[in-house]
């Protein structure tokens, strides 16, 4: 893996949505945060939160809620 920083690798992605793009899979316009921005937007409409960046070691520390996603990794 490398960053899309390094020479050539962002090259790839380019490579990718122009091909995409030429047989009609959808590419945002605007960029993925439009999309990004989107979701939140409706999320906050239906009275949802968005918390980034809080270490949760336990579910308990989560207050009551019908649905809860975490991004997790396999414990080492």
């Amino acid at each position: 893996m490398l960053p899309l920083s390094a020479p050539v690798t962002s090259a790839f992605g380019l490579l990718l949505t122009m091909a995409a793009h030429a047989v009609g899979w959808p590419v945002v316009e605007g960029g993925s945060v439009r999309l990004t921005d989107a979701l939140l937007a409706e999320l906050a409409s239906l009275g949802g939160e968005l918390e980034t960046g809080h270490w949760v070691r336990s579910l308990d520390e989560l207050p009551p809620a019908r649905a809860v996603l975490l991004d997790v990794t396999p414990a080492s």
